[in-house]
């Protein structure tokens, strides 16, 4: 369950990472060229993220790092417990995805 859990946990922010790179070619950002915590503004700016999505999610990215690159690993309880405390974080991230798919011109995007 441990793993699982992890692997979890690191999926979301790889879900965050993918669903950035795609909104910021909607604006012409290359995504190689910026850092993952400036995009995270952009998207702000350009209303494709919610400031309260990222406001909770940036500690996640922390937890993320730490389990990926086996720094100060968090126990499966402290992602648990992350997890149970910031809960409207993940159904947030969906509504604003909602949100930028509605208001999408398909054209725009390819």
């Amino acid at each position: 369950m441990d793993l699982s859990f992890r692997s979890l946990f690191n999926s979301f922010q790889s879900l965050v990472e993918d669903y950035i790179s795609i909104v910021l070619k909607t604006v012409s950002v290359d995504v190689r060229k910026v850092y993952f915590r400036q995009s995270l503004d952009i998207c702000v700016d350009n209303n494709f993220l919610s400031k309260e999505f990222i406001e909770k999610f940036k500690p996640s990215i922390k937890l993320r790092n730490d389990i990926a690159h086996g720094y100060d690993i968090p126990t499966t309880d402290a992602l648990i417990d992350f997890y149970k405390e910031n809960r409207e974080v993940y159904n947030k991230f969906i509504i604003d995805i909602n949100e930028f798919k509605n208001n999408l011109d398909q054209q725009e995007l390819f």
